[in-house]
């Protein structure tokens, strides 16, 4: 045999020989992999309620607008941490400023008027009462001058009436008769002219007795204007309120999830603008077939695995067990018309509380739970 046919058979023998080394590495390979799968698989059917359908969840408020207008400040973007009162949007508030203003103006035009009408009311109360004061004290003096012109004719008259029988006895002169004739007259026109001046008087008292009811008119006119302007104020108070929807505000301390404007759009009422989340008040949901709720009790002890963080494990724990399959919340439940039956293992949705680390954990990244079932000697062997 030549030196060439023994180096191709050592090298043949040589290949073989690393063919066979390399398919026992394989089925090495293959065993430790279908014992990790087995560990796995006998840790997850007995030991734990294994899940990779949940995922983070979170209350997501919607902030949406209550007015129509233009975006003219978006003062957060996605991720930014808010505190409760913090400018969220500004949206254009020009024309309910002049709204405002317009009606802050008619309020000062009808304080005004009633200014002027209380003045004019106060001005005319006094000027009445003014007259009625002087003319009853013109009354009081024109019945007292009555009365004694009264007093005045009834004794000129009677002297009158005695002189008249002395002249025709021949006792008095004509002329006596005439002098005392005339004094009688004249106190007789004396008493006419005090009766008009009582009569004059108590007519002009009864005029501004009248004049009592423009009076009434003013105060009307007053009444009116101070019903007016109450109206006013709160009409500004409900424009004011209306106003301070322009400015939206966060009402929770929280983070932006979404944002879903931008600066100078315009947006419509009831449009939602963004999306706010508190990083404190997050929870894992987990749909658990229906074969393993039984395993499965409040307060139960749970390890969560998250992609993001190969590192970290979180820990959680059981708040909330469905009370029915999450299929009886379908949109559209299957019907069972044709009468064929198929039994499909079904899913009740799990609630878990989680410790959450410095905010590590966010709405909708999914995650794989580990819920421990019941304890065992056999389960702690395994663990260990």
């Amino acid at each position: 045999m030549s030196k060439i046919d023994k180096s191709e058979e050592a090298s043949q023998v040589n290949n073989r020989r690393l063919f066979a080394i390399g398919r026992l590495v394989l089925l090495l390979v293959l065993a430790i992999a279908l014992i990790y799968w087995l560990f796995g698989w006998v840790k997850g059917s007995f030991f734990y309620v294994h899940e990779t359908d949940a995922r983070v969840m979170a209350d997501l408020i919607t902030i949406s607008s209550e007015v129509e207008g233009r975006i003219v400040k978006r003062f957060v973007s996605e991720g930014n941490n808010i505190k409760k009162g913090d400018p969220l949007i500004q949206i254009n508030s020009r024309l309910m400023d002049l709204k405002i203003q317009q009606i802050k103006a008619e309020y000062r035009t009808k304080k005004a008027e009633l200014s002027k009408t209380s003045v004019e009311h106060n001005m005319i109360a006094g000027q009445i009462q003014a007259k009625i004061e002087s003319e009853n004290a013109k009354l009081l003096e024109a019945r007292a001058n009555k009365r004694v012109f009264d007093h005045e004719v009834d004794f000129l008259q009677k002297d009158f009436e005695r002189v008249k029988k002395l002249l025709g006895k021949g006792a008095i002169s004509r002329s006596k008769l005439e002098r005392v004739e005339t004094n009688f007259r004249k106190a007789e026109q004396q008493l006419i002219a005090a009766e008009k001046t009582v009569i004059a008087s108590e007519a002009r008292i009864g005029q501004a007795q009248a004049d009592r009811k423009l009076l009434d008119v003013k105060n009307a006119e007053k009444k009116s204007l101070e019903a007016r302007l109450l109206e006013i104020q709160a009409k500004i108070a409900r424009e004011v309120e209306v106003a301070k929807q322009f400015q939206i505000t966060s009402n929770m301390d929280g983070v932006v999830g979404r944002t879903l404007v931008n600066e100078g759009e315009v947006v419509s009422k009831g449009q939602r603008l963004l999306v706010l989340h508190s990083p404190e008040k997050i929870w894992v949901e987990t749909n658990i077939r229906e074969t393993d709720i039984s395993r499965l009790k409040l307060g139960q002890l749970v390890k969560i695995e998250v992609d993001a963080y190969p590192d970290e494990q979180f820990e959680g724990m059981i708040s909330r067990i469905g009370n029915a399959a999450t299929s009886q919340f379908a949109i559209l439940p299957k019907l069972n018309e044709a009468g064929s039956f198929t039994k499909v293992t079904q899913r009740l949705r799990v609630r878990i509380e989680i410790d959450q680390r410095q905010s590590m954990l966010r709405p909708g990244m999914m995650v794989e739970v580990f819920i421990k079932a019941n304890d065992s000697p056999f389960r702690s062997f395994l663990m260990n």
